[in-house]
């Protein structure tokens, strides 16, 4: 059945010049299908089936969920309290008779979930993974010179489906490529380097070769390596016979490569260009890096021959106000922003990720661990009131597991395929706490899950195999499915991909030693387990170990600096995140480095403080009695763990925060925690220019400079030292009242791309110009001009306001305004206003 857009319910699509590529017969061309969308929410009635439905204008990614907002109804605190349901998608197109004979096909980045797509009525593909991207062929759908009508259908009617946010909708791009029936597929270009020097490198690269037409035909492969000026540094040529399908492997060198690294990451583009009796079917542009990356299970993590230890953390797929349709340039600020602190690594939390994201991760410097999965085949329960209640209905967390037979082999090896030409990705894994599926092994361990606080001196962690299997023998009868599911996946993994490292997230590693799970594995991670490297190590030292997953503590990063053979640590989490979370209105963990906002928390202070080598500290404040530091009769520092409202969420303590916050107003003689993060030697706290007291850093106990000090409105400064003199310094001040609302821009310009984002940073200050973080306002933000309003958020993990809006309540001082370029050139002005108050005007050039 042909169906046309007007039966689908009268769109006006202006197709004349909708695709540039289509009005030439190029051999290879790519074209951005983000933009003129239509969208409507719920299952029924089918538009397939000619019903009526109320359609709305998007552009792509698109992610219905976080534009719906925060609701209590159909929803829960796994996901973040947000609303999943059916959506549909359709848009018009047209492809001239001249296409004909030629392959077509979409490409989609990720669309979640279960996804279906159509083409004037023929169903054509879609991909059940909501992280997986997939290709879909549109040739034999296609009616060419006329008008063609594409529909997708997401189901996310399972919304608690994981235990985090995951957004709904397509919320990744999506591009046409138009091609020749013999080409070089997606993905069909893999460039490895198998010897590396400073010398020379040796590239070998694989080329696939698919084709629709009959008989074998004799093609040309040509490979030119093109460095970042875009100069040719080596070239080859070959020949081959190819009918159906076949692979193409040419063998180059690169005198004095530039490698690839955390400092200077080094790109290089290989070009190939198919070609049959010298005429040109295509060329396809991939881009790589000149590295050696190898784990030593001594020396930890070698890239290019040096040591780097690993500075890492971990990261979901959303970005607060954007939800999960994450634009380019949000995730470079967030990039950015966690290189300030010194981190060099992300492990992708816990599924595949944008490729945007991995792209910017080639462009800055960091290290990859590309993961596949968080479940198996048996599933991890999910929450609807608050984490870990486990009271999910059953029908709203129906998750992956019930695909995994079915998927999971297809999904892992199509992500390697798509990611393998990364430099940034270093290992896969192929998995995240699995064990906590399979009751039997957290229970054959000696000691008591996640309770890193227990006296180990008198029961030690036990890696003796033979006792370990003789507790399991009590506990589980048969073969260990965790262990056989384990080595499959690494199977698939060394088929598509032999030259990395597969790992994988464990939070018991000693049982998965002893059952075969983690010597499966070519690096084991260790989640929360940083007190069983040394037993790790002494009982198997020939397996390199990684600290998967870490508390974001001291502690934690100094018990894997201090050892070689402990590669480092991905801290959990670099960026707050929504989901996982709860009671009402709590919609996600800030646990992190940064909020939602993107604001530097006292925890990212204290990590800039160990990774940075510059000098540095930071200052924060508690009220005494709020404070879990207390002081006792004899100047001596105890600590006491605050009471939670719900007590069955005691636990969620390891990962928070101590309650410190960034200010000096309080009552007249108050008792107030003054805590001071940094790496100096000793630390000076001055109030109103009067010694508080001066530590030596070695001597506290944690590391963390604290007195005790009655309130008084002025200044509170802490110097730091070495080597006896003063090297930097904190302060903090009385605030007055918010006299003035500053708004300020982290770009001048943008080009009128659709795509590129300005941050509006507000914050409230007073008349001297200093930060109030006490007194909230209602803001309003005033945009003219060719830009889009993403949304506002003020960073806080219990503000429910909506995002996709232009005005909230600060928090703390604070807000966030996100605007994204129009296709229109022009300025783009921002004002900000809060009763009698308004802003300076700011304002962005938009250029063609």
């Amino acid at each position: 059945m042909k169906l046309s857009i007007r039966d689908l319910g009268g769109l006006l699509v202006v197709l004349l010049g909708l695709f540039v590529f289509v009005t030439a017969s190029p051999a290879r061309t790519v074209a951005d299908f983000n933009f003129d969308w239509e969208f409507s929410l719920g299952a029924e009635p089918s538009p397939l089936e000619g019903g009526e439905r109320e359609w709305e204008q998007v552009r792509l990614p698109h992610d219905w969920s976080v534009g719906i907002g925060f609701t209590q109804e159909e929803s829960g605190c796994s996901t973040g309290f947000v609303q999943g349901g059916i959506g549909w998608y359709r848009k018009a197109f047209e492809v001239p008779e001249s296409a004909e004979g030629e392959h077509h096909s979409l490409v989609f980045e990720g669309a979640y979930c279960r996804s279906e797509v159509w083409l004037n009525g023929k169903k054509v593909g879609g991909r059940p993974s909501g992280y997986v991207s997939f290709v879909v062929d549109l040739t034999p759908a296609l009616e060419f010179g006329e008008e063609n009508v594409l529909v997708v259908r997401v189901d996310h009617s399972a919304y608690l489906d994981s235990r985090w946010y995951t957004g709904s909708g397509i919320y990744r791009n999506v591009r046409y490529v138009r091609a020749s029936a013999t080409r070089i597929p997606e993905w069909g270009v893999w460039v490895q380097t198998p010897e590396v020097s400073e010398e020379e490198a040796k590239l070998e690269v694989r080329t696939e070769v698919v084709s629709s037409e009959a008989g074998e035909q004799e093609l040309e492969v040509e490979v030119e390596v093109l460095d970042k000026n875009g100069r040719a540094v080596a070239s080859e040529t070959s020949a081959a016979l190819i009918e159906g399908s076949g692979e193409v492997v040419s063998s180059l060198l690169v005198a004095e490569p530039e490698l690839w690294g955390v400092e200077s990451p080094a790109l290089y583009t290989a070009r190939v260009t198919l070609r049959r009796g010298g005429q040109e079917l295509g060329t396809y542009e991939q881009r790589f890096g000149i590295r050696e990356a190898r784990f030593d299970s001594e020396e930890g993590f070698l890239l290019n021959g040096e040591r780097v230890k690993i500075k890492g953390v971990n990261l979901h797929h959303d970005a607060g106000l954007v939800g999960a349709a994450v634009p380019r340039d949000v995730w470079k600020d967030r990039l950015e922003r966690l290189r300030s602190i010194g981190c060099n690594a992300i492990r992708m939390a816990h599924n595949p990720h944008s490729v945007e994201l991995l792209e910017l991760c080639d462009e800055l410097g960091f290290l990859v661990m590309d993961e596949f999965f968080d479940e198996w085949k048996v599933e991890k329960k999910k929450s609807l009131v608050w984490l870990s209640d486990n009271k999910a209905p059953e029908e709203a967390a129906r998750g992956y597991t019930e695909l995994f037979e079915e998927w999971a082999e297809r999904d892992l090896k199509a992500t390697i395929r798509r990611d393998r030409n990364h430099p940034s990705v270093i290992m896969w894994s192929i998995g995240n706490e699995i064990e906590w599926t399979y009751p039997y092994y957290p229970q054959s361990a000696n000691y008591k899950p996640h309770q890193p606080n227990q006296d180990l001196s008198e029961n030690p962690p036990d890696f003796n195999p033979a006792s370990i299997l003789e507790r399991m023998g009590g506990l589980h009868e048969g073969p260990d499915e965790l262990y056989e599911t384990a080595k499959q996946l690494v199977a698939w993994v060394k088929s598509e991909d032999p030259t990395r490292p597969v790992t994988s997230g464990l939070v018991h590693p000693s049982v998965g030693y002893a059952t075969g799970y983690a010597k499966m594995l070519d690096v084991v991670g260790f989640n929360y387990r940083h007190w069983e490297y040394d037993g790790a190590h002494a009982m198997y030292p020939t397996w390199p170990i990684l600290g998967s997953e870490n508390h974001g503590t001291r502690e934690e990063w100094e018990e894997a600096n201090k050892r070689d053979f402990v590669a480092g640590i991905f801290v959990w989490t670099g960026y707050a995140y929504l989901g996982e979370a709860g009671p009402w209105p709590r919609k996600g963990l800030e646990i992190s480095f940064f909020d939602f906002i993107g604001t530097k928390t006292p925890r990212g202070h204290l990590f800039e403080a160990l990774w940075v080598d510059e000098p540095k500290v930071w200052v924060g404040t508690t009220p005494a009695e709020k404070s879990e530091h207390k002081l006792g009769e004899n100047g001596e520092w105890h600590y006491e763990t605050r009471v939670y409202e719900i007590p069955q969420m005691t636990w969620l303590r390891r990962w928070e925060w101590d309650f410190i916050e960034r200010r000096w107003n309080y009552g007249e003689g108050e008792p107030l925690v003054v805590q001071a993060y940094s790496n100096c030697e000793e630390l000076e706290l001055f109030l109103n220019g009067e010694s508080q007291g001066r530590l030596v850093m070695a001597d506290c106990e944690d590391r963390i400079g604290k007195w005790m000090v009655p309130y008084a409105a002025g200044e509170l400064k802490v110097v730091g030292y070495e080597g006896g003199e003063a090297v930097t310094s904190d302060v903090i001040e009385t605030a007055g009242e918010v006299s003035e609302l500053q708004v300020e821009v982290n770009r001048k310009t943008m080009q009128a791309n659709g795509y590129d984002v300005v941050r509006v940073d507000l914050q409230l200050r007073d008349e001297k110009g200093l930060s109030v973080v006490t007194g909230e306002r209602r803001v309003e933000f005033e945009v003219e001009g060719p830009a889009r309003i993403l949304g506002v958020d003020n960073g806080w993990e219990k503000s429910v306001q909506a995002y996709q809006t232009n005005e909230l309540e600060t928090w703390q001082g604070r807000a966030l305004l996100l605007l994204q370029a129009t296709k229109a050139a022009g300025t783009v002005r921002v004002v900000a206003k809060s009763g009698d108050l308004v802003s300076a005007p700011v304002e962005v050039q938009v250029e063609d």
